[in-house]
């Protein structure tokens, strides 16, 4: 399950509140061995990178951690996960995140834009894929009919993430646009607020069939064993998936040292094992 999202606060009250209700909402993924508390592997000289990122990036991060924290054991990562949308909310109140990696681009843009962020400190990190996907049980067959399967009255419910909020889920609705589906599959969607609350839906059999981020089929700790059809990337804008270093960072060099790590030929390699294309655009 998602952590639950943090309020939207006032100017005049952030600062206090964040303090406050951070330490409830947080989800440590500590540095070191995992077989004592998070607390007592941290020594007094340890760092702490607070990050905030996208929900499809959930499984990713923890093989991302487990890795720069090897190399880096002078550091520990703290993530809050959230849609894009809503972590983009909380950061232009000053959400004491060290770095922002979001599932698009467009709201790291907007805080370079807004001074939360330095141009410099803005790169691109992946490219996001999209899969369809139905029980194992499920007479359709996605890799005959493609996304026309969904238009079965076999699909009630089709979960995809809510494309105010969260780029996969507009995405997804792109992908149905070009489909000539949208319109007579729009009263079965069902919307997730991110697309791990999707995911979500598929393991409690919410959903008869959904529209993932292809990292999250990737990993083996999902149980949703069915049939997947990856959507062709011809039928939605790229995901070109990026990130900031806050202006408000009070870790500067450490997120530095771990956006350049992302950003190498091990860091990239890891994301492509998770279902992730490297960036085209030079970060």
């Amino acid at each position: 399950m998602e952590t639950s999202l943090l309020p939207i606060l006032s100017p005049s009250t952030h600062s206090a509140a964040w303090g406050a209700i951070l330490p409830l909402v947080f989800s440590l993924l500590g540095c070191g061995s995992n077989s004592a508390p998070i607390a007592h592997r941290a020594s007094p000289e340890t760092s702490t990178l607070t990050i905030a990122a996208a929900s499809n990036l959930r499984f990713a991060l923890e093989e991302l951690n487990a890795r720069f924290c090897e190399a880096n054991p002078d550091c520990r990562l703290q993530m809050h996960y959230g849609s894009s949308g809503h972590l983009f909310a909380q950061l232009i109140q000053q959400a004491p995140f060290d770095l922002f990696l979001s599932a698009d681009t467009r709201y790291p843009q907007q805080l370079v834009q807004r001074g939360a962020a330095a141009p410099a400190d803005y790169f691109e990190y992946a490219e996001g894929t999209l899969i369809a996907w139905v029980p194992s049980t499920s007479e359709l067959s996605l890799q005959t009919a493609g996304l026309t399967a969904l238009k079965s009255p076999k699909v009630v419910r089709l979960g995809i993430a809510n494309p105010r909020l969260a780029p996969y889920g507009t995405a997804a609705q792109q992908s149905l646009q070009n489909a000539g589906l949208w319109e007579d599959l729009m009263p079965r969607i069902v919307y997730g607020e991110n697309i791990t609350q999707v995911a979500h839906f598929i393991e409690t059999g919410t959903v008869d069939a959904a529209i993932l981020a292809g990292s999250l089929t990737r990993s083996g700790r999902r149980n949703h064993r069915g049939q997947e059809w990856a959507i062709p990337t011809d039928q939605y804008d790229p995901i070109r998936q990026a990130g900031v270093i806050t202006k408000h960072s009070e870790q500067p060099l450490l997120a530095a040292r771990f956006r350049d790590w992302l950003l190498s030929a091990e860091g990239q390699a890891v994301l492509q094992q998770q279902g992730y294309a490297s960036p085209k655009v030079k970060p």
